[in-house]
């Protein structure tokens, strides 16, 4: 197959860029020593993990994703911001994080399979924004301050992006991301998102985003 696409490429007059090229495995296989793919008179080889669309993926039996990176850039984002706004009023610090920071953590991570550490890992991390801002100590609970200032943790806010962004996927113009949304809507997975958030999963189609959000809400508070 590598062969055809290189005549054809030819053909054509295109070149294939293979330092930006890598193979990659998922399953039983990964642990096999194969030999370096070749294109025309170049390899590509086999890495332990790639970088596609801003998400780091592992290798392994099964696809999973690489939160370092996440972490990491989140840090950089939160310390800048937290280094040059002390002398400003909590709030407003927070808005700032919220608008900067937390995008930074929140990337597509309503569209791709988190394990329940990662997810409490990321948590965490939004955690202790709230601790530095409020002076807590380290183990200190800060769900009682989230929910009083009327937001929401990480893995509640997660779970009302996956749920407006299943909903809108059931309306999209994309047949293929329709056929998604709706593979996805029958799945084990889905029902204990909407179980926990008291919502029925025949229902997602039609009840509303506030309704959705609403929901999210009532269910952190309440927890």
């Amino acid at each position: 197959m590598l062969d055809c696409c290189f005549e054809v490429s030819c053909d054509l007059g295109l070149t294939f860029n293979c330092a930006n090229s890598s193979c990659f495995t998922i399953g039983k296989g990964n642990k096999l020593r194969i030999s370096d793919m070749n294109l025309g008179p170049n390899s590509i080889e086999w890495c332990d993990s790639l970088k596609y669309l801003g998400i780091t993926f592992q290798a392994g039996l099964k696809l999973k994703i690489n939160i370092n990176m996440i972490k990491q850039k989140f840090f950089m984002a939160s310390n800048s911001v937290l280094g040059n706004t002390h002398s400003l009023d909590e709030l407003i610090q927070l808005q700032l994080l919220e608008s900067l920071c937390l995008p930074v953590l929140q990337y597509a991570t309503c569209t791709v399979k988190l394990s329940p550490p990662q997810s409490a890992e990321l948590n965490s991390c939004w955690n202790n924004v709230y601790r530095r801002i409020s002076n807590f100590r380290k183990y200190d609970s800060v769900h009682a301050c989230i929910s009083g200032l009327g937001r929401l943790d990480f893995q509640h806010l997660r779970t009302s992006l996956t749920l407006v962004f299943i909903k809108r996927g059931f309306h999209s113009s994309n047949n293929v991301v329709r056929c998604m949304a709706k593979l996805f809507s029958v799945s084990d997975e889905f029902r204990l998102l909407c179980t926990k958030v008291g919502i029925p999963p025949y229902r997602i189609d039609v009840t509303p985003i506030h309704v959705l959000r609403f929901s999210v809400y009532k269910n952190f508070a309440l927890n």
